[in-house]
């Protein structure tokens, strides 16, 4: 979104291809998971949010540089200071209806190959069939959250319980009363 508007602000022709039926990328909350808890196999979903997320920065600094995360940018001056994900889709959203770029974005739209000879030929895959285009660039704004990366741990196949990857995860519901591992770096570890 950003992308976008800053290439809009510098006077290009700007078209922004979205996989998804509308904007926010991983802030949009999927109560479902993929079919594969360690997300390997199967269908993709996007979605890599669970129901109790909340943010590990505070808004003032998620905020896009010139759009505050309070009532006078994009957000509520009653939000907590470390919003959930449905605060963070809202800000994403006003960002998008405020500077006019909903317009631009082709909805259900998957780019799946690109090429460069003279310009860019971008093929994509929408609801209805494949098509291929040209264009005189291309920015790559993709979300590096949505496909789960396992790491190849000696002896995991023969793990006698249930794994699954926190791309899979949603609630604590299903672990009540278990005694439950937490293996991981980064945001999949905390």
């Amino acid at each position: 979104l950003v992308a976008a508007r800053e290439l809009l602000r510098a006077h290009h022709e700007v078209t922004v291809f979205e996989q998804s039926s509308r904007v926010g990328g991983i802030w949009v909350y999927q109560e479902a998971s993929e079919p594969d808890p360690l997300g390997q196999t199967g269908p993709r979903l996007h979605a890599s949010m669970y129901a109790s997320l909340r943010t590990n920065l505070p808004r003032d600094l998620m905020a896009f540089f010139d759009f505050p995360f309070d009532a006078s940018g994009g957000g509520v001056d009653e939000w907590s200071r470390y919003p959930g994900h449905a605060q963070v889709l809202s800000y994403l959203e006003k960002f998008a209806e405020t500077f006019d770029i909903s317009r631009l974005i082709r909805f259900n739209t998957k780019v799946v190959k690109t090429v460069y000879t003279d310009q860019w030929k971008l093929t994509f895959e929408t609801l209805q069939s494949e098509v291929t285009e040209k264009f005189d660039a291309l920015t790559v704004c993709n979300g590096h959250y949505s496909e789960p990366r396992v790491p190849d741990i000696p002896g995991f196949s023969h793990f006698p319980a249930s794994v699954m990857h926190s791309h899979n995860y949603r609630s604590p519901d299903m672990f009540a009363g278990m005694k439950v591992a937490i293996a991981g770096t980064a945001s999949s570890g905390t």
